[in-house]
């Protein structure tokens, strides 16, 4: 379903499309519900595109009943329900928004409500209900059939920019060192950087190998790090028994 319910205290400051907070929607008698259909943001959003990207001022969009009822409206304004939103866009025509407006909701697929009122306030309502109604009004409630506006030369929508897939970062290798209090002891390989996983080989004092990589694993002396080395045998061994030579 299309229509939500949001919140203007918990839900205000959310955007819904890049450039339209959920706030700007809400009723202007101060209410904190904002019922809003899904639809109407990104056809804004569009013709916001369309202009210039221009910011689009929303003068009305969501009315909770008491206020729609309060202004004279009909209960069966797409006001109500979310669907509808009276703009204006500085230094745009309001019929080159109409146009605008056409362009969206062809692109969408969605008939739509379009009504260019002229008289005390200009304005441009757009509702996302209604089948394809276009009309010019005034003011004062009267409105005339109107053929529609030509859309506007389709431009391509903006795509969204993409991150680029992280990378890794490469891990640059060095040389150890094997280091043993006891020359005549050895330094086992392991299948995993742990104490307790399978011995795999064997390295003696003063053994040097080549570090690929590098691991937490269990504390030998309070160091956790394991190193990941190459060699006849690869496998892991902790870095307390080893020093770096570069």
């Amino acid at each position: 379903m299309s229509i939500k319910q949001f919140s203007r205290s918990r839900d205000g400051t959310t955007r819904i499309t890049p450039n339209f907070l959920i706030r700007e929607f809400a009723s202007n008698c101060g209410t904190d519900v904002i019922m809003l259909d899904t639809r109407l943001p990104p056809i804004l959003e569009r013709i916001r595109e369309l202009c210039g990207n221009k910011s689009v001022r929303i003068s009305s969009a969501n009315r909770s009943l008491a206020h729609n009822r309060s202004i004279g409206s009909k209960d069966t304004s797409n006001h109500v329900k979310g669907g509808a939103a009276d703009i204006t866009i500085a230094g745009v025509e309001n019929t080159i928004i109409c146009r605008a407006a056409e362009t969206a909701l062809r692109e969408a697929g969605i008939p739509g409500e379009l009504i260019l009122y002229t008289g005390r306030q200009n304005f441009v309502h757009v509702a996302v209900d209604w089948q394809g109604r276009r009309y010019r009004g005034i003011n004062d409630g009267t409105l005339r059939n109107a053929p529609g506006w030509e859309p506007l030369p389709a431009t391509p929508k903006q795509a969204t920019p993409q991150s680029p897939p992280a990378t890794a970062p490469t891990f640059k290798q060095y040389q150890i060192r094997v280091r043993l209090t006891d020359p005549n002891s050895f330094l086992h390989i392991r299948s995993s950087p742990s104490n307790t996983s399978n011995s795999i080989g064997r390295l003696k004092h003063g053994d040097t190998r080549t570090v690929i990589e590098e691991a937490n694993g269990t504390a030998v002396n309070g160091d956790t790090v394991w190193l990941k080395v190459a060699g006849v045998v690869t496998g892991w061994i902790s870095r307390n028994l080893t020093f770096r030579e570069q």
